[in-house]
């Protein structure tokens, strides 16, 4: 009688978990870790998103053309509107990183996408809620002064802008975690697996998404591609003292929302959104500017004082498993990672289960 083969054991893929704690760029610092594979990963990022853009915005495009508020000729002179189709697509297409930063991360590393919230494995609400409180004051004084030196002639909003709008206020959010996720996020953390010393993989993370960050932006003025990289180097801070993404998030939505409410209901004038050249800007991005560091400098104050968990804390090995068994958190094995003050943990240990 012919022996059945004995099937190969099979063999324990790495652990998709940092075995120490690490800040949140390094949290894709794992047994798994390789630098093609962090390379790849940005590579996939950057070419996707390129993708779903020119679906998106490219469908956008030639429904405006159809219905007559672009035409053929502004067109192929890139002279763009903003138009209430092309800004759901512009934000449609940014909220989409979301979920590709995250499908991206779990195929590359096997790490789950709820870690890329943060170190703790969850979007922190009350975090996101409280830092709101800090950064509003700073954000309606920009709204405030905007105001203040608004154009006297200021007309009621026709139907379009009141849309464009109410588009803002709805996707714009979506829009800038989005960016959040992609930057500060995956790009970061792709960068920040290179390298064992943590100052190392911050300095690279952040360099490398701030550039990815203002190259997307397509600024040729060099007051914007300031402002930009000014930009991404302060959220990427932010993002690294608190531990996530959440005020990141909180931050770039204030910017938005008042640049974006500013421009399509006060001035009123969308053919300029596109301009980013040369000589379309000045010193009046250091009013932004100044805002942004303020209040970025008053949660990075808030989050000293609050404590927030701003490293991934791994769970101990189990004796009773064996010495080179690292349970994942995540896979019910072991006690939960620290709490950190102000939230819940949802979690293997809670009723969800995620």
């Amino acid at each position: 009688m012919t022996a059945l083969p004995v099937p190969a054991p099979l063999r324990p893929q790495p652990d998709p978990m940092p075995l120490e704690p690490v800040s949140y760029p390094q949290m894709l610092r794992t047994p798994r870790a390789t630098r093609g594979r962090g390379v790849l990963m940005i590579v996939c990022f950057v070419a996707a998103y390129l993708l779903i853009s020119a679906v998106l915005q490219g469908g956008a495009l030639a429904v405006d053309v159809a219905r007559g508020a672009t035409s053929v000729e502004d067109l192929l002179a890139m002279k763009l509107a903003l138009t209430p189709t092309l800004l759901i697509a512009v934000n449609l297409t940014n909220a989409a990183c979301i979920p590709l930063s995250m499908l991206l991360q779990r195929a590359f590393f096997g790490q789950r996408g709820r870690w890329l919230h943060s170190v703790t494995g969850r979007f922190r609400w009350r975090v996101l809620g409280r830092g709101a409180l800090v950064a509003l004051p700073f954000w309606v004084l920009y709204l405030v002064t905007t105001l203040v030196f608004a154009p006297e002639d200021v007309q009621v909003p026709s139907g379009t802008y009141i849309a464009l709008g109410l588009i803002v206020l709805l996707t714009t959010p979506l829009q800038a975690a989005g960016e959040e996720y992609g930057a500060r996020g995956l790009i970061t953390r792709g960068a920040g697996s290179w390298f064992a010393s943590p100052r190392l993989a911050l300095l690279v993370g952040t360099l490398l998404s701030g550039a990815v960050f203002t190259l997307a932006h397509g600024a040729g003025d060099p007051w914007l591609i300031a402002f930009y990289f000014a930009f991404a180097v302060v959220l990427s801070l932010v993002t690294w003292r608190t531990g996530g993404l959440e005020l990141a998030v909180l931050l770039h939505t204030f910017n938005n929302l008042v640049a974006f409410g500013s421009l399509v209901l006060l001035q009123q004038d969308t053919s300029t959104v596109f301009d980013r050249g040369a000589g379309s800007a000045g010193p009046s991005v250091l009013l932004p500017g100044v805002i942004l560091l303020l209040s970025a400098a008053a949660l990075w104050f808030w989050a000293s004082r609050a404590g927030l968990q701003r490293a991934y804390a791994p769970t101990a090995p189990d004796p009773a498993l064996g010495a080179g068994f690292h349970p994942m958190p995540g896979s019910g094995f072991g006690p939960p990672p620290p709490l950190d003050p102000g939230s819940t943990y949802v979690g293997p240990w809670s009723q969800s289960g995620h």
